[in-house]
């Protein structure tokens, strides 16, 4: 569903064996070490009427913005992402 414009700017990859797909990606449990499908995406694209979408594909990441204080790379890009979308300049 992503548009073909849509720029993947990280990928989490190299997942433990103890990770799953998604419910929606598999028909049966299953552990599978090293399945390229077990992965979050980190993606940016723009949209109509000066809009834009960021979005990450891990609840992880949430979590991860508390950590040391809120003082770390997740925080720190969540942080000029939110930046970026209140500036009112044109993509």
């Amino acid at each position: 569903g992503s548009p073909a414009h849509a720029a993947v700017l990280a990928t989490s990859f190299d997942h433990s064996a103890e990770m799953l797909r998604t419910k929606e990606e598999f028909l049966a449990t299953a552990n599978l070490e090293n399945d390229p499908n077990i992965r979050s995406d980190v993606v940016f694209f723009e949209g109509p009427n000066d809009g834009a979408v960021f979005s990450v594909g891990s609840i992880s990441w949430y979590g991860a913005l508390a950590h040391r204080g809120y003082d770390n790379d997740i925080a720190r890009i969540t942080t000029n992402v939110i930046r970026r979308f209140l500036d009112p300049a044109p993509w």
